[in-house]
């Protein structure tokens, strides 16, 4: 069982890293982030993510031990989660053209 909840973490902070990275370079091209609780730039941006992130590690570790269908609903807390770096990339690529 603790496996599943370290994977689950893992798969979390993958996808928050892609997001933070791909958040920084969309930002840098001048455009704008949509989210009001990190809208500063530089370092207080960083540390806002950094704070959500671990606050979704809180999160999920926890519950990832429970029954099949909490780790369903985890598993669409994280595709969900991967829905904003996706976003950045095209966001990014209509940027550049």
């Amino acid at each position: 069982m603790m496996k599943i909840g370290w994977k689950v973490v893992g798969i979390f902070l993958v996808v928050s890293a892609a997001d933070i990275v791909t958040t920084f370079y969309g930002t840098s091209l001048g455009l704008v982030e949509g989210n009001p609780l990190i809208t500063s730039a530089g370092r207080l941006m960083l540390g806002r993510y950094l704070i959500f992130t671990a606050a979704g590690v809180l999160i999920l570790l926890p519950y990832s031990y429970y029954n099949r269908y909490i780790k369903t609903i985890l598993a669409g807390m994280i595709v969900l989660k991967s829905l904003s770096p996706l976003n950045n990339l095209v966001l990014i690529a209509l940027n550049r053209l």
